[in-house]
């Protein structure tokens, strides 16, 4: 499944522009956006770190939605905004396995109901150097449209997996432990 394909057109217009055309969305980092109800997410806890958040628009990073990117700007707090990914386009072997208390809580049914984005961290002036949250993807039902982030236990990811190709990784030559490889970043201060 796309997850993309539950994400509408989000209008970047000027505030006079587009009066009454969606649900106004106000973003430090994007200004005045209007977004249809079916991208408004309604987090069922808050992201830790940020319990003045629950409420959440999906934007796509450009206004064609050709990019795999989404911003996950909160509606509570128009100073703060996640880069979202949907983490199959770039882990197609992503696998998570979502624990039955968050299915309940979420009132997911089926796997179509699901929509899963993990949250990216691009480093200041490294933007080769993106990473992927894979232990703590953000799931929506979107059939709800309400969501959480859930940590997936005892699962092998972490909180940092490149998105991009590096060095060491087209360097390496595939060993025995291959299959045991996380795609895990080196500690900081590891060469």
């Amino acid at each position: 499944m796309d997850n993309q394909e539950h994400v509408t057109q989000t209008t970047y217009q000027s505030d006079d522009a587009a009066q009454g055309s969606g649900v106004r969305v106000l973003s430090e980092r994007l200004g005045v956006v209007y977004a249809d109800e079916g991208d408004l997410v309604e987090m069922s806890t808050p992201i830790p770190g940020f319990p003045a958040s629950l409420r959440y628009c999906l934007i796509p990073t450009d206004e064609a939605g050709g990019s795999p990117f989404l911003w996950l700007q909160s509606m509570d707090e128009p100073s703060l905004a996640f880069i979202a990914v949907a983490p199959f386009e770039f882990f197609p072997e992503y696998d998570i396995e979502l624990p039955r208390p968050d299915q309940e809580e979420l009132d997911i049914q089926s796997v179509e109901d699901v929509l899963v984005l993990t949250l990216v961290t691009i480093p200041p002036g490294k933007p080769e150097d993106v990473t992927a949250n894979l232990v703590a993807p953000v799931v929506v039902n979107t059939r709800t449209r309400r969501g959480r982030q859930v940590i997936l236990y005892d699962s092998g990811y972490t909180t940092r997996h490149y998105l991009l190709p590096h060095e060491e990784d087209v360097a390496a030559q595939p060993s025995a432990d291959a299959e045991h490889d996380t795609g895990e970043c080196p500690p900081a201060g590891d060469t």
